[in-house]
């Protein structure tokens, strides 16, 4: 029952939970793109996303996804909530192998708290799938590493699966394919049996990625020559800014980091200063060192943020449970440790994290204002995906797949509807034809810098009124004079 039906609960507790608000949020933010490119056909789909940020995986399931339940926003955010939720077997399946019932029990029940985990189940990302594939594979691997001469060439094969579909599904797999190489060159370079299962598994995933090298050559080269959207960090501030995220609010935060400071300091003032248990110090690698690496490497190539580092949030939860373990040996005052750390996350977690953003309550105030006499613009031009969801679902579904956002245009500009990063002189002149212009600035400075166009409108046209919605839609109305 502990070994099985405990995690499988656990799993269920997270499908509840993590269904409760499902809908609650807009679809925003980065989630259009995703959704509306896993629309199109299988190869185009593989063509288009080899111009973009992420291998194509998670859109490939989404593809099916859609193909079965459709395009609703209960639809789509069900998948994600499906890869959060089946994390949390592959967590307790980590502890209650490669430690205890404690272990087991505490992370579960800490990852199934997490608002940061919550936040991303209920985003129509690859990011759930990310931390469910890290999480499974750090579980094959420790069994590699512990049966040795009976783990089977089977086994390999699927832990070399799902390393492929980690890096498939997200370059930054090959932080965790780097982990495991950097646990077996610290620990294991005596270990023939280890040896030749991993490096044979490491050679099929190479081959496997072959397609895919070029792709992300040149992508690793346009972020280092252009740099990313992501800011810099700031200092020791990012780091706790970091853990705050991993541990909702910041009284649980300062406590998580006590408990991980006393544990530290514990284990240097013993001596001997060994782990009994190896397995501890691979969970300590898991988290501190993509944890230290994406934040220094971040003042030269900015990625230390939330959704870069959620991977390795299972370690975290792992490692609390292990710091309180390793602090208070006896049950029944583990135990008291336990429920107390648990209440910091019980009262702390959000199940319905804001997404800070008021699409469709926007798009449909500008609904409420159209009419044949008024002209819409819209800037930044990629928010036509995410204005096209909640406008019109038919027009957001794909029709011409040789251009990438063509006939969403057309659709759009038939119901005088532009979106665009600058104005041009053929749209000026349209924009007379009309009695008003809507102006949506969908965060128009950070998309499009001095694009000038709302300084355009106040000189041309008579302001009206201005609307504003969370957390960055303003929505101006000009009369058009004649």
């Amino acid at each position: 029952m502990i070994t099985w039906g405990l995690p499988i609960i656990f799993v269920a507790i997270n499908i509840l939970f993590k269904s409760l608000f499902l809908i609650s949020q807009p679809i925003c933010i980065d989630e259009p793109f995703t959704i509306y490119h896993a629309q199109f056909d299988f190869f185009n789909l593989i063509q288009y996303l080899k111009n973009y940020n992420n291998p194509p995986l998670f859109e490939i399931i989404l593809h099916f996804w859609i193909k079965l339940f459709g395009l609703s926003t209960a639809s789509v955010r069900f998948l994600p909530t499906l890869f959060s939720s089946l994390t949390v077997f592959f967590i307790y399946r980590i502890g209650i192998k490669f430690f205890n019932n404690r272990i087991a029990f505490l992370s579960s029940a800490l990852f199934t708290l997490s608002t940061i985990n919550i936040y991303f189940a209920h985003d129509c990302r690859v990011y759930s799938l990310f931390v469910l594939l890290t999480t499974i594979s750090f579980y094959l691997f420790f069994t590699l590493l512990k049966s040795k001469e009976q783990f089977s060439w089977l086994s390999v094969l699927l832990l070399s699966l799902v390393n492929l579909s980690l890096i498939y599904g997200h370059y930054f797999g090959f932080l965790v394919l780097g982990l495991e190489f950097l646990i077996i060159l610290l620990f294991y370079l005596q270990d023939k049996a280890v040896l030749i299962r991993y490096f044979a598994g490491s050679f099929f995933i190479l081959l496997c990625y072959i397609p895919q090298l070029l792709v992300l050559w040149g992508r690793t080269k346009t972020s280092i020559s252009n740099g990313t959207w992501v800011k810099p960090p700031e200092g020791i501030e990012s780091l706790y800014n970091m853990l705050w995220t991993f541990c909702n609010e910041p009284v649980p935060t300062v406590i998580c980091i006590l408990l991980l400071l006393a544990a530290a300091t514990s284990y240097l003032l013993k001596k001997g200063k060994q782990i009994e248990n190896p397995y501890s110090k691979y969970i300590i690698l898991w988290f501190m060192v993509p944890f230290l690496f994406m934040f220094f490497i971040s003042y030269k190539v900015p990625m230390f943020i939330d959704r870069y580092l959620v991977f390795i949030s299972p370690a975290f939860y792992i490692l609390l449970a292990l710091s309180l373990s390793y602090l208070i040996k006896s049950f029944k005052p583990f135990i008291i440790g336990a429920i107390v750390l648990l209440s910091l996350f019980i009262f702390s977690t959000t199940l319905n994290p804001s997404k800070k953003r008021d699409v469709e309550t926007a798009v449909n105030y500008i609904k409420s204002k159209k009419d044949e006499k008024t002209i819409i613009i819209g800037c930044g031009y990629d928010f036509i995906l995410n204005f096209a969801y909640y406008y019109n679902l038919d027009h957001f579904k794909v029709k011409d797949q040789n251009f990438e956002y063509r006939e969403l245009e057309n659709f759009l500009a038939k119901e005088n509807i532009h979106f665009v990063n600058t104005l041009n002189s053929n749209l000026e002149t349209k924009i007379n034809d009309f009695e008003k212009v809507i102006y949506l600035d969908a965060s128009a400075n950070f998309s499009s810098p001095n694009n000038g166009i709302k300084e355009t409108f106040e000189k041309n046209y008579t302001f009206i009124d201005k609307t504003f919605y969370y957390e960055l839609f303003n929505i101006y109305t000009f009369q058009v004079k004649k």
